[in-house]
């Protein structure tokens, strides 16, 4: 395959050649044992390619129609739960950020509730604070200080309890219950 008539095969094999050369290379094949093995293994390959090509069976538009659809209202529901997330979440952090720009609550030294809400130039407003409901007893009123502290819910007070120091005559402070020891 090494003769100029062997560079034509792939002319022969596309069918690019005159009518002459077409001939001319024809001869050849019954010579060039290599060239006629090529041009075999060639229609072959082209023979099977095509029995494949034949046995393929086309997808029915149907089906094609379905996959599209299902397609779209996957993405169409994935979009969708997007922007409802989104929304949401958008919704819920201009919520908090109002929530804490115009209730903000504060005692004070009256014990009166001081509400701002938020602006500078305004006047705040200001509520006594409302009786604590809470009763705190001990065996010994002189042993211990309850504090109630009010909580935003009108259910529920919080009590801190302290025990009372005593001075004793050296002028260190201990608890009374050290100094009856």
């Amino acid at each position: 395959m090494n003769g100029p008539s062997c560079r034509q095969l792939d002319d022969y094999l596309d069918g690019t050649l005159t009518d002459g050369a077409l001939a001319a290379f024809e001869a050849h094949i019954d010579q060039c044992d290599e060239c006629r093995g090529s041009v075999v293994q060639h229609r072959e390959m082209v023979r099977l390619l095509q029995r494949g090509v034949d046995q393929f069976e086309a997808v029915p538009p149907l089906w094609i129609d379905r996959t599209k659809r299902a397609m779209r209202r996957h993405d169409h529901r994935r979009r969708v739960r997007l922007v409802a997330g989104l929304t949401t979440a958008a919704v819920l952090l201009i919520g908090v950020g109002m929530a804490l720009r115009w209730q903000r609550t504060a005692v004070d030294e009256n014990n009166a509730v001081v509400e701002s809400n938020g602006h500078d130039n305004e006047p705040a407003r200001t509520t006594p604070a409302a009786k604590s409901r809470v009763r705190v007893s001990v065996l010994n009123p002189d042993e211990a200080i309850a504090v109630p502290i009010e909580t935003k819910s009108e259910n529920v007070t919080i009590v801190w309890i302290y025990p009372t120091v005593k001075v004793v005559a050296t002028g260190a402070a201990t608890s009374e219950t050290d100094v009856a020891e």
